[in-house]
């Protein structure tokens, strides 16, 4: 899509000039004859460009915490400075089995569905290890890295690390076909069951079944993403299911399926300077504009931004890379509400490394009209791109050593003539 309207916008580039010069002079009270020929000689149609101009100001990567809750996955591991963990919470617990001990049950099995999207370590089959612990404390679909770990700690009030509930360190082959492409199984500690059983038959403590958190271990060095729960499509949930007996010789199965399930991630702040997205941790960065030197009266007919980006500090997962990018005209400082937003694309057609943003235009009038000052924010576009997967793109700064490089803008604008209908 976005390969499409750049092209377009080469071929409509020189002949819109041209339209704009007729379409401008027109009114609804003509000019008299002699008006006419002095009206021709006020249109001005002007272009400017940061080649000649100031008009990109500052620059800042920032991570914007996401809830990554029931968004069809979730990931556990690390990678580098990224670590991911993941919340599931079961419905379904009976309340008849309260009867029923831990000597009573013969297996608890947690299964956990895995998606082909990985981050990270994926020549090695054994790069994901981790730990499943008791959640101990409330969470809601609010809940992010910033909530579980407000102080900075590697450990969290939320986990009960003091009783590992089971361990996942198997080999993975991401080049299995899908026949052979395997979910995880997991023993998990029968107690838990045992426990659970009792808590659902007592309306006092029903509520208090906060389920179980993926922990990746230090040695870790993926990210695996698992099929979850979906608020939008259907998902296979991750489930548990428990062998029992409620007598000698009886044994029953119970499937505990997920209803809930989250993520929370964590990495290093992007470095300030770099212009720096990224899926799932959020890393986000902003430009700051200055059309100062455009006149207030001036009517905005093109606006045109690239981006360089910046391959060699870059890293996907094992899916394409993205070719799209979205970037937003907020209206608020806590990047809840926008005005506008606008597509960026890989264009290889014109350069292998160039974003370009082929129609900013409303964003730029509006700066004119406001202030003359603003700021695009730069974010991964939908929702696999930002939900979904880890994949960082870079991209050459505002001080990059090469000036072809850096973030550039073009504008055309023309102003108004001085006439009965713009006095």
């Amino acid at each position: 899509m976005v390969k499409n309207i750049i092209k377009k916008k080469r071929l409509l580039f020189i002949p819109v000039i041209t339209t704009l010069f007729f379409l401008l002079v027109s009114c609804n009270d003509e000019p008299t004859f002699m008006g006419s020929s002095l009206l021709l000689d006020t249109i001005a149609i002007k272009s400017i460009s940061t080649d000649s101009t100031t008009l990109i100001t500052d620059s800042k990567s920032f991570i914007h915490r996401l809830e990554i809750f029931n968004s069809g996955a979730m990931f556990v591991g690390k990678s580098n400075d990224v670590i991911a963990i993941s919340m599931l919470r079961f419905s379904g617990i009976p309340d008849t089995l309260d009867n029923i001990t831990e000597a009573d049950i013969d297996s608890v099995t947690l299964t956990l569905p895995l998606l082909r999207y990985a981050y990270g370590d994926l020549s090695n089959q054994t790069a994901l290890s981790f730990k499943v612990y008791k959640i101990v404390k409330y969470w809601t679909n609010q809940s992010n890295w910033d909530t579980l770990f407000p102080t900075g700690s590697q450990t969290t009030e939320y986990f009960d690390y003091t009783k590992v509930l089971g361990t996942f360190t198997g080999s993975i082959d991401q080049n299995a076909p899908d026949s052979a492409f395997s979910p995880i199984s997991i023993q998990l500690d029968k107690l838990l069951i045992a426990e659970w059983f009792k808590l659902a038959s007592d309306t006092t403590t029903v509520g208090t079944i906060w389920g179980i958190a993926l922990v990746p271990d230090d040695n870790s060095s993926v990210i695996r993403s698992l099929s979850s729960q979906s608020l939008q499509d259907t998902r296979v949930h991750p489930y548990i299911r428990t062998a029992y007996r409620r007598t000698q010789d009886t044994l029953d199965t119970l499937i505990l399926t997920s209803a809930i399930d989250a993520s929370v991630t964590n990495s290093n702040p992007p470095d300030e300077k770099s212009l720096t997205i990224q899926g799932v941790v959020s890393s986000r960065f902003k430009l700051g504009f200055d059309v100062s030197s455009i006149p207030d009266e001036a009517a905005i007919h093109i606006a045109e931004l690239d981006l360089y980006l910046d391959t060699s500090i870059s890293n996907y997962g094992n899916f394409n890379p993205d070719s799209t990018v979205v970037t937003r005209l907020y209206i608020d400082s806590t990047y809840s509400s926008y005005l506008y937003y606008y597509y960026g694309g890989n264009d290889t057609t014109l350069k292998p490394d160039l974003f370009r943003f082929p129609e900013i235009t409303s964003a730029v009038q509006y700066w004119v009209t406001h202030g003359k000052k603003g700021e695009l924010v730069f974010l991964p576009e939908g929702i696999n791109n930002e939900y979904r997967e880890l994949d960082k793109l870079v991209f050459r700064g505002i001080n990059d050593p090469d000036p072809a490089k850096r973030p550039a803008l073009r504008i055309i604008y023309s102003t108004r003539p001085k006439t009965k209908c713009n006095p």
